[in-house]
């Protein structure tokens, strides 16, 4: 059977707390503290805080923070709201703690606009620092560079699923789905780019953290860097199939087609065949030479 596994910003440190005075809490990282049975006997909160990520499905999903660390809060859909809300509002929330999947949470009863601004400057994080998951880091706006490798349509086609690779690593990265986020991905397949996003944490069934995954808002967020020149090493095809080469890093090869189906070919050298998976179809004719990268 297949592992099961619960994606969630993560919102608590899981320590006790004794003493809890039925005053509203004020600051994220009070609520953070809490333990789950605490959390669990509805608190009341009252903060302000910034929205960072609002889920494109479930608009009444909301992350906020203001300052390390950051925190989800569920609003009733019917909550009267003055304006539209977006990310990057500042907005002064009421409500009480709730225990959520795996951490303490807020249940929003009242919401109030304060100001529109712009999301903050973006940490900058590593693939490397993410396979390390990290309480201080869950739940906060980051940013993170590398070569696009991967790209998936999760289930249901709420968000894309792509991986990032740098330094042989590689970093989970989910884009909220559109047919217009699709193609351009596609486009940049196998390129240096930069994105943007909030931190969420994947538990399983244990609360163990398993990895931590950037969670963007929308297309806005993904910016393709400047690709080095001479990026991508020349391997023919013979060299590929010995596996000289990390498998992510970024290679050229040329040869002959000798057998082409929807999206996939084989190319052939002097030395051996290479089987090649295209973004789209192929429409290539046997005895067609070409030079690939990828």
């Amino acid at each position: 059977m297949g592992k099961t596994c619960h994606i969630v910003a993560l919102l608590g440190l899981m320590c006790a707390v004794s003493g809890v005075a039925e005053t509203a809490i004020t600051s994220i990282s009070d609520i953070r503290m809490l333990t789950d049975e605490a959390a669990e006997t509805g608190i009341p909160v009252e903060l302000e805080a910034q929205v960072i990520h609002i889920h494109p499905v479930l608009q009444n999903w909301i992350y906020l923070s203001n300052g390390p660390p950051g925190i989800f809060c569920s609003i009733p859909r019917t909550l009267p709201v003055s304006g539209r809300l977006e990310t990057g509002d500042l907005i002064r929330v009421k409500g009480e703690t709730l225990f959520f999947g795996v951490s303490p949470s807020i249940r929003g009863t009242s919401l109030e606009i304060i100001e529109k601004r712009p999301l903050p400057e973006p940490k900058a994080v590593t693939i490397e620092e993410l396979a390390f998951p990290s309480y201080s880091r869950d739940c906060t706006w980051v940013s993170l560079s590398g070569r696009l490798v991967e790209m998936s349509i999760l289930q249901g086609q709420d968000y894309l699923a792509l991986k990032l690779e740098q330094g042989g690593m590689t970093a989970d990265v989910q884009l909220p789905y559109s047919e217009e986020a699709r193609q351009k991905v596609e486009e940049l397949m196998f390129l240096p780019v930069q994105v943007k996003g909030m931190l969420a944490t994947a538990f399983n069934r244990r609360k163990q953290m398993l990895r931590q995954l950037l969670v963007m808002n929308s297309l806005d967020d993904l910016t393709a860097l400047q690709q080095d020149e001479g990026e991508g090493f020349f391997r023919p095809i013979g060299q590929l199939m010995a596996g000289a080469d990390d498998h992510s890093s970024l290679v050229k090869t040329r040869g002959t087609v000798i057998y082409c189906s929807g999206n996939e070919f084989y190319l052939q050298d002097e030395e051996a065949a290479l089987r090649v998976i295209a973004i789209h179809d192929a429409e290539f004719e046997p005895g067609m030479e070409l030079e690939i990268s990828g």
